[in-house]
């Protein structure tokens, strides 16, 4: 987990922006064998299949859509925004899936990009498509979305899931964090885990606290005008926002106001009394952080207000 001054962060995004683009993987072809024509007769070239491109995290979805339609003919696969994708098959499954993973071990190894592209791809189809590829109740995560998430939808009530207003156009949702692929929470799989609607948020909280782990140590020693980016690239680093039982604790212990942005999905900024002229350079940062992610969540500076979240004014 990086943790990093508030002074960092443009360095921090500039950083994010100029990470080595993943080199598509060089694929061997054999040459093409001449093929004789009669005379005044023209031979169709061949069609050329597309390349797998991973050099932006656009391109990768795009090639891991086509990987995925190519896996099965029951497949409705449509490109979400970049880094994810909506999956139909016919009359079984309609889920979500994050491509998170597969850039980051792209941006990791590149000259195996897509060798792990196929190989996500092949396995999060046997996860679909097996029926014993059910959901645990550590898989059950609580997750914080933007309104826009769910106007993709068709609105929070066609979501098909539980969904809570949480603080100004954030919505407090649930997810099962497969190995291949991450989903809305299902009624059926509420069913089958004999979740009630009262045990879920304990029960996903916990398990968001198993992937973030406890509040950074550090936030715990800032003075009053401290700012921290916390940029681990967790993919439910915003969502931490939800365990407010830590964000008691650590306002408890400063006696100080807690002044957050959650820009981006795996982006959390946290300000401690920031005097007024930070405030305002802060708000700057949380709204170059938003608009540059490719997977925003809130542009707003919210307050921790006597166990709670409110927007600053």
């Amino acid at each position: 987990m990086l943790l990093a001054r508030l002074t960092n962060a443009a360095r921090w995004l500039a950083l994010a922006t100029l990470l080595p683009a993943c080199a598509p993987a060089a694929a061997s072809r054999p040459a093409p064998s001449p093929t004789a024509s009669a005379p005044g007769v023209e031979v169709p070239a061949a069609p050329v299949a597309p390349q797998f491109d991973a050099t932006t995290q656009a391109s990768l979805t795009q090639s891991v859509a086509r990987l995925f339609s190519e896996a099965s003919a029951a497949f409705e696969v449509q490109v979400v925004e970049p880094l994810t994708l909506h999956v139909t098959e016919t009359d079984k499954h309609d889920l979500r899936v994050s491509l998170d993973r597969v850039w980051a071990s792209c941006q990791r190894d590149a000259p195996h990009c897509e060798q792990e592209a196929r190989s996500f791809v092949t396995n999060s189809v046997a996860a679909i498509e097996a029926p014993a590829a059910k959901a645990t109740r550590d898989q059950v995560v609580a997750v914080l979305r933007p309104r826009a998430y769910f106007d993709s939808m068709g609105g929070t009530s066609a979501a098909g899931t539980v969904v809570e207003p949480f603080v100004g156009d954030l919505f407090a949702t649930y997810v099962v964090d497969l190995p291949q692929a991450i989903r809305l929470l299902r009624p059926g799989d509420m069913t089958t885990l004999g979740l009630t609607r009262a045990d879920l948020p304990a029960v996903a909280r916990t398990n968001l606290t198993a992937r973030l782990g406890r509040s950074p140590p550090e936030l715990a020693r800032s003075k009053p005008g401290d700012v921290s980016v916390i940029a681990g690239g967790n993919y439910f680093e915003s969502s931490r926002l939800l365990l407010t039982e830590d964000w008691t604790a650590l306002s408890t212990k400063l006696g100080k106001p807690i002044f957050v942005g959650a820009p981006a999905n795996d982006v959390l900024v946290v300000a401690i009394a920031p005097a007024t002229d930070q405030l305002v350079k802060l708000r700057a940062a949380i709204q170059g952080l938003y608009q540059s992610s490719d997977r925003p969540v809130s542009p707003q500076v919210y307050r921790w207000d006597a166990g709670r979240w409110i927007a600053a004014p």
